[in-house]
């Protein structure tokens, strides 16, 4: 399994010298489309997006950024709890045990290659209370998980877990330094 700190060259080694070493037992075996990359919207079973509000989440990426941001994400263990996909100029983040859409991420490129938010999108029925948390929640999906930023995960102020972590790994599954937002 890939690190999340692991470059593209040495995950592309590492790939190397297992397929090298196991080269007969995988020579019979079919490849799995759900795991190539870029992930696309054919890489995971997925419920369609749903009635979503627009959310004032903003980003910059520059061109090696925004190819990072293209592969996409496939889950790979249970604690992975995201699928994402590139297509159409969109990031589509769905949970990776339900296939629900929740985030969707227009992306605007321009002549150098470079990238930015043209808009995001959340997908729900309710008002929402907290803007603020939701917006840094999506930016620690993509700083983190498709940019290894390294982010802290964003808590709110109102609330309250059991043990530290738990909320952070029932939402992404990774175990960053967490910080709590001001109420604003």
């Amino acid at each position: 399994m890939r690190r999340r700190n692991q470059t593209d060259a040495e995950w592309e080694n590492e790939v190397q010298a297992f397929i090298k070493e196991h080269s007969k037992r995988l020579k019979d075996m079919p490849p799995d489309p759900r795991r190539s990359y870029p992930a696309t919207s054919k890489s995971w079973d997925i419920k369609p997006f749903g009635r979503a509000i627009e959310i004032p989440y903003s980003d910059n990426f520059s061109a090696e950024e925004y190819t990072r941001l293209k592969r996409g994400l496939i889950p790979e263990a249970m604690e992975e709890k995201w699928f994402i996909y590139f297509e159409d100029h969109e990031l589509h983040f769905h949970r990776g045990w339900t296939g629900q859409g929740i985030f969707r991420v227009e992306l605007q490129e321009d002549e150098s290659g470079d990238a930015s938010v043209k808009r995001a999108l959340f997908a729900t029925d309710d008002a929402v209370s907290d803007m603020v948390h939701l917006v840094e929640l999506l930016r620690f999906l993509v700083g983190n998980l498709l940019l290894d930023r390294r982010l802290p995960f964003p808590r709110s102020m109102s609330s309250s877990e059991p043990a530290p972590g738990v909320i952070q790994h029932s939402f992404s599954g990774t175990g960053y330094p967490e910080k709590t937002l001001d109420k604003k």
